[in-house]
């Protein structure tokens, strides 16, 4: 396997509040969708939604997994969230230091 097949990514996913990003963090973590997950509070976000322009209050969920879990991880994380249409943006890691990526990721087959 390549690099790009064994790679982490770094997802990031808006949520309406931090415990609702809590409990989709413990679903995801828990399900080894992610090997970890960051809930950050004191987001705004804004943004035009059916042609109106919207100012709100979220949280960032900062998600960390494998390159080849995220056709899966999209499925669920659409499965869990409230939103009709969530955020769900997959950046490519450049760098990882090689212990952190070899504890997210355990071992490949």
């Amino acid at each position: 396997m390549g690099n790009e097949e064994q790679g982490v990514r770094v997802v990031l996913v808006t949520v309406p509040s931090v415990d609702v990003g809590k409990t989709i963090a413990r679903e995801l973590v828990r399900s080894g969708k992610v090997g970890c997950a960051n809930v950050l509070p004191g987001l705004t976000s804004i943004y035009v939604w059916e042609g109106e322009l919207c100012e709100d209050s979220e949280a960032l969920l900062i998600l960390k997994a494998s390159a080849q879990a995220i056709p899966e991880l999209e499925r669920a994380l659409l499965a869990l969230h409230p939103y009709t249409t969530p955020e769900f943006v997959v950046l490519e890691a450049a760098h990882v230091e090689p212990s952190y990526q070899a504890w997210l990721l355990g071992p490949l087959d």
